[in-house]
């Protein structure tokens, strides 16, 4: 006498790609086989109910098959349970209710792919060493290390992922293949501000069918304080034009501005395209080309904000963060009333304003006196040149050869006359008496001039007594012989030669030739 209940199994695959059968089994024959078929679970795909009705064949006392076509992609959840309209042909129903021990089921997952996996969605958390002028508040373990985590969820379907990020020009990171697990930390992954990541993942199914998700990921909202007790705030680094990194400090002073908000806190974070802030790049032109530091500065949770003292930022790029010498850095602020990009220097008052290129050490600094989004652009500055101005040409001749050749004739005429008044001089000179090469030279006594000689000449008397008053003089023994053998006429013309001679005689300090003859009669060694 059989007093077992019937047990049911399902047989199913676990993937499939389009309609695929389903077969019901039980333990012993049923007084009605089909009385309980197989439900779908609400949360997968609908299934075609025509198709599995017209589509039912009975294999045996004991099993059925049904054909199955879900309508879309998606796991497909298959269940049977018995109840009391499944009866054996002994009579025994599986009414749990009545006695739990009959009580049978079973299920199976099957993955239909009709397609590429499901999108699903991906999140970004970034981890940084905190700094010490930050807000926000240091939780968990200290970090030393950067990193990114990448976690994903939804992709129905899709049994295995590929995980990279590109950014910049042509900058990516290794390619992460058959990661199956639904999230994966990028270690040493250090994010510039105001730079866009790209993070690509590749969701693949069963089948090798795939489904390529793209997300953008930005720097974080950094919250720093502002109320000038980190004078120097060394802010994430950014990235120039020749993907190098670029160091950024902002200088804050104390009561630099007016905030309604007491915690006084700014905020720096790169701009989000996505979610409609204005494209750099939209407005290039041949003198300004967008690069790819683009930041904005707020103060959150402040309605009205005065500035005192402007805001001065530092980009330092080095020599090998920009090599262009006719393009500068030039930092502009947008205008969202009038939609322009303007010179971020321009909003401070005159007094305050700032703006500097280190050309030498490639230092950029600005002072700024707006909070809102801020782009920098290459912006054309051509080097001052360093070479003088060529001369002008010289105009063209027209007039006659000949006067060229007389004004060569006055001039040599001129050079001859010259030369022959050079030479006439010279030889007068060459005929005077020179005294020197007879040795005899000045002394440091003071002689009468030719005057007082020749006056008292005219008044009678005697050039004897005269010339006797030299003491030591050798013209002594000269006078003897004028008195005795010339006449007075003489005798005049040549004492005043010779004291002509005497006056052009060299000075008493110079020096005295070797062997030459004092005047006072003494001599020379």
């Amino acid at each position: 006498f059989d007093t077992l209940w019937a047990a049911v199994a399902l047989e199913a695959p676990a993937y499939a790609q389009g309609p695929f059968f389903i077969t019901v089994v039980w333990s012993e024959p049923m007084e009605d086989l089909t009385a309980i078929k197989p439900v779908f679970d609400p949360s997968g795909p609908a299934v075609d109910q025509d198709l599995q009705q017209y589509n039912l064949t009975v294999l045996s006392p004991t099993s059925f098959r049904m054909l199955i076509s879900p309508v879309e992609t998606g796991i497909l959840i298959i269940s049977i349970n018995g109840s009391k309209q499944s009866i054996d042909l002994a009579g025994n129903a599986n009414d749990f209710r009545a006695n739990t021990l009959s009580r049978t089921g079973a299920s199976k997952v099957v993955v239909y792919s009709g397609g590429p996996p499901l999108q699903g969605s991906v999140g970004f958390q970034y981890k940084s060493p905190a700094v010490p002028y930050s807000y926000q508040p240091v939780l968990g373990p200290m970090i030393i290390s950067p990193s990114l985590i990448v976690s994903w969820r939804g992709f129905i379907t899709a049994t295995h992922y590929d995980l990279w990020v590109t950014w910049g020009q042509n900058l990516t990171s290794p390619v992460l293949q058959n990661l199956t697990s639904g999230t994966y930390e990028l270690g040493g992954f250090e994010a510039y501000l105001g730079l866009e990541y790209m993070v690509h993942l590749v969701a693949r199914n069963f089948w090798g069918q795939e489904l390529l998700l793209t997300k953008v990921f930005l720097y974080p909202r950094l919250d720093v304080v502002a109320d000038g007790t980190q004078k120097a705030l060394s802010l994430p680094k950014m990235m120039s034009q020749l993907q190098t990194p670029v160091a950024l400090v902002a200088f804050i002073v104390p009561k630099s501005f007016l905030f309604m908000n007491p915690l006084q806190v700014l905020s720096f974070r790169s701009i989000d395209r996505q979610a409609g802030d204005s494209e750099p790049c939209n407005f290039n032109t041949q003198q300004l080309r967008c690069t790819f530091m683009n930041f904005h500065i707020e103060a959150p949770a402040t309605k009205f904000l005065v500035f005192r003292e402007p805001i001065r930022l530092q980009f330092t790029f080095g020599r090998q963060g920009w090599q262009d010498m006719y393009f500068r850095p030039q930092l502009r602020y947008w205008e969202a009333f009038h939609e322009e990009w303007r010179v971020a220097s321009e909003s401070c008052p005159s007094d305050k304003k700032f703006e500097r290129w280190n050309d030498l050490h490639r230092i950029y600094t600005v002072s700024v006196c707006h909070l809102t989004q801020f782009g920098m652009f290459e912006f054309y500055s051509p080097p001052v040149p360093t070479t003088t101005t060529a001369p002008a040409a010289r105009p063209e001749f027209t007039g006659s050869p000949m006067f060229f050749v007389g004004f060569a004739g006055i001039v040599a005429c001129i050079l001859f006359c010259c030369t022959v008044i050079y030479l006439c001089k010279r030889r007068r000179s060459a005929r005077k008496p020179a005294f020197e090469e007879l040795g005899i030279r000045p002394t440091t006594e003071r002689f009468p001039s030719r005057r007082q000689v020749v006056g008292k000449q005219r008044q009678g008397e005697d050039s004897r007594e005269l010339l006797a008053a030299l003491p030591g003089s050798p013209t002594s023994s000269w006078v003897n012989h004028v008195g005795d053998g010339l006449s007075p006429r003489d005798s005049e013309e040549g004492l005043e030669v010779m004291l002509a001679a005497l006056e052009d005689a060299v000075p008493v300090d110079s020096p005295r030739p070797p062997g030459s003859v004092d005047v006072s009669g003494s001599h020379s060694d």
